[in-house]
């Protein structure tokens, strides 16, 4: 029996800096799906291979390249999706419904869920996940009391558990690295992910992880874990996470601590760095879970048990010369029309202020 040719398009990885966030993760994924009997290639934005099926995502200005290649790709098409609460466009979803076979995402929020069914789509979530051969325990010296390794000019929010910490400790104990940080003293830099990233969590005695707060804040609507919440655990390292709920989703607390307000996160992190019993004990919990069940392997089982086992057709247009036309739009003028980016900016707006009064500030 021939391999399942599953083609990924575009995601960006033709920017360097995506490409060094993500990149190496993107790898890992593509491995454990050959591992599942997955022939997979990857095309950069633009026309595609021809396979089985084309995963390509939407969302983050990049839905003009997603209808681009389902026009020119001849078979079935699964899209990677943003959250609902970031991108949700039931017109374009209905345009391209006879190409669509799933559509899958990093949120796990049930309102996610409920918005594509409403309109007949299955959404699976399939949050981000680690691999043990990068990210794995060292045995190294601990040269810093807390390791925190992100992005500052990434959604909202971090900068407030990262100043209480600073305060609490200085600035000479804690190691952060990422764009943004420079007002806090630190140099903006960007590692990419792998041995070097998996080298420097296991300087921390303690690791902490702060999730924007448009990730978290309204778990009914987003729970929208990040990659560095399974990079940790699988690390074998103390982690702190702002998100309690996120968390809790994957991990238990003798595996991840977690905090909502900067109050909570320093005193969770005072607690760890005093207890070496603890520290010890929960990053063996969190590798073990981590190894068991969020590896990139666990996920592209997961991936490879969502297809269907026979090849399926491409559905006929049936939607009429309008839609027809309106797909044409897809393809060659912008992916938002004015009307678009006006409830857009209607939702971030109600994103950050929403934010804000439930982050505790």
């Amino acid at each position: 029996m021939s391999a399942t040719r599953i083609v990924f398009c575009g995601l960006n990885l033709g920017e360097p800096q995506i490409n060094t966030w993500f990149g190496g993760m993107y790898r890992s994924f593509f491995a454990a799906l050959a591992r599942h009997g997955c022939d997979v290639r990857y095309s950069p934005a633009g026309a595609p291979q021809q396979g089985d099926f084309l995963v390509v995502p939407v969302g983050g200005g990049q839905d003009r390249m997603a209808a681009r290649a389902m026009a020119r790709f001849d078979g079935r098409v699964i899209l990677y999706v943003p959250s609902a609460q970031a991108w949700f466009r039931s017109s374009f979803l209905d345009r391209w419904r006879h190409k669509i076979l799933w559509v899958y995402g990093t949120d796990t929020a049930e309102e996610t869920s409920r918005l594509y069914r409403d309109i007949g789509l299955a959404y699976h979530g399939m949050p981000f996940a680690s691999d043990p051969r990068v990210m794995r325990p060292l045995g190294v010296g601990e040269a810093f009391d807390v390791v925190f390794v992100g992005n500052a000019q990434s959604g909202v929010g971090r900068h407030a558990y990262v100043e209480a910490l600073l305060a609490e400790l200085g600035r000479d104990r804690v190691l952060v690295v990422g764009p943004g940080w420079q007002g806090l003293g630190y140099p903006s830099q960007s590692v990419a992910w792998g041995p070097l990233l998996n080298a420097i969590y296991n300087l921390g005695r303690v690791c902490v992880n702060v999730h924007n707060l448009e990730q978290w804040s309204t778990p009914c609507l987003r729970l929208d874990a990040n990659n560095r919440l399974f990079d940790l655990a699988m690390a074998g390292r103390p982690q702190v996470c702002v998100a309690s709920n996120t968390a809790a989703q994957f991990f238990t607390e003798d595996e991840v601590a977690g905090a909502d307000t900067p109050e909570e996160f320093v005193t969770e992190v005072v607690r760890l760095l005093l207890d070496t019993t603890a520290r010890r004990a929960m990053a063996a919990n969190a590798r073990e879970r981590a190894t068991l069940h969020h590896s990139w392997d666990a996920r592209a089982a997961d991936f490879a048990n969502w297809l269907p086992r026979s090849k399926p057709e491409s559905r006929a247009h049936t939607q009429g010369w309008a839609s027809s036309l309106w797909r044409l739009r897809d393809t060659e003028l912008p992916s938002l029309g004015p009307w678009e980016v006006t409830g857009k900016l209607a939702r971030r707006a109600t994103r950050l202020g929403g934010s804000h009064s439930g982050g505790g500030f």
